[in-house]
């Protein structure tokens, strides 16, 4: 039996038998959750709409799947959220790059009607703008003052401006004032870190007992650190220690399962020859800045080796990079060998199998190495073309 992999893990392969899909990948068989609110990097608008929506053309926004081609009159000359007020682009349009205040001197502002925009540092116009403070440009500082610029003067109070005005600080307020430090407050004061409140990977910006990790709107946050490593399960984001993310692993889950943060360019902060690094993406398939995170080092055939109690393990292609690796996922039953199986909605297959099709039914079967016994049949390690090898280990399906 000769199956030609086109792509592992939502897998489709040729064979004499006609074609087959690892199914358990697919849509909520593996370790990425349609419906979980992420765009993870295998999803799209058009795999899973719940968590990636999809593109709606004549919003006057060029989203993911839409051009010139497909939709003229949202993407022909210009982007909308590009931060750029392009041509085709109006305050009614596209307010978020041609109002004033967005950091470009758009066509129809100047000095006069956007100073915030325009203006130029010049000390006496009337403007308290650039680099200016009380100091350096009283004339215009001074009756007309910056909130946030580290100085209470002029009309400013600690109701108006707290951030320049009040003698304790509020940490996260961005302003690295009063008397913060990097070690009393590193969310407003650690220089290192790229985010404004802190970074994922790696961790920067939290105090101590707090770890930087998404909230419910995908954004960087402080938040309190629990004490279960990456890899061990959870019910809630405080359960994961720093560093991690509590993620739900697909519909059979009760649980989810703490995932390092990591950094997909390099692949650091993955441990294991088999794990890998993957962006994390929100609504519209639009990657969430410095967010990813790692895979599971597992055993395919032996499941409870990186995964715990209730979780199988499965191999992967990433579809861009076209590297492998393998992941923890919850959707587990009792399916043996040549049992019916459905891996996005059950039955599902028993841990070290996997749910194959062969393009009108769907069968359970084991997986297995090249050293490693089938519990029914041989190990068939040239099930795939080219080999199914992952961190040097050729992987095959028992038949």
């Amino acid at each position: 039996m000769l199956l030609r992999k086109l792509i592992f893990g939502g897998l489709l392969a040729m064979g004499a038998m006609g074609v087959w899909m690892v199914s358990s990948c697919a849509s909520g068989g593996g370790g990425f959750d349609c419906g979980n609110g992420i765009c993870e990097s295998f999803e799209d608008s058009v795999s899973c709409p719940a968590d990636c929506g999809g593109s709606t053309c004549g919003n006057f926004i060029c989203e993911i799947g839409e051009n010139d081609a497909t939709c003229a009159s949202d993407c022909t000359g210009g982007v909308c959220g590009n931060a750029i007020c392009e041509a085709s682009e109006n305050t009614i349009t596209c307010m978020v790059d041609c109002i004033c205040g967005n950091n470009t001197c758009d066509t129809g502002e100047s000095a006069a009607t956007c100073p915030i925009d325009c203006g130029t540092t010049t000390c006496g116009n009337g403007v308290c703008d650039g680099t200016e403070t009380t100091t350096t440009c009283p004339q215009d500082c001074t009756t007309n003052p910056v909130c946030g610029d580290g100085v209470c003067n002029g009309t400013e109070n600690t109701t108006t401006c707290p951030q320049d005005c009040t003698t304790n600080p509020v940490c996260g307020d961005g302003v690295c004032n009063g008397a913060e430090t990097i070690s009393t407050c590193p969310a407003d004061c650690d220089i290192s870190c790229t985010d404004p409140v802190c970074d994922l990977y790696p961790q920067c910006g939290c105090t101590t007992g707090l770890k930087c990790t998404l909230d419910g709107d995908l954004d960087n946050a402080c938040e309190t650190a629990g004490s279960t490593p990456a890899g061990g399960t959870c019910t809630a984001e405080s359960d994961c220690a720093g560093g991690t993310l509590c993620l739900p692993r697909d519909e059979a889950a009760t649980v989810g399962q703490c995932l390092a943060y990591c950094d997909d360019a390099t692949q650091a902060g993955c441990t294991g020859a088999t794990s890998y690094c993957y962006e994390l993406v929100g609504e519209g398939s639009i990657p969430i800045p410095g967010a990813a995170i790692c895979t599971i080092t597992c055993l395919p055939e032996n499941p409870s080796v990186g995964c715990p109690t209730g979780f199988t393990c499965a191999v992967y292609t990433h579809p861009s990079s076209t590297d492998s690796f393998t992941d923890c996922h919850a959707d587990v039953g009792t399916g043996s060998q040549g049992a019916s199986c459905d891996a996005d909605i059950g039955p599902y297959c028993a841990a070290g199998y996997g749910c194959f099709s062969d393009g009108s039914v769907t069968t359970c079967y084991q997986w297995c190495t090249g050293t490693s016994g089938c519990n029914v049949g041989t190990c068939d390690t040239a099930a795939f073309e080219p080999p199914a090898i992952v961190g040097g280990t050729t992987y095959g399906i028992c038949y």
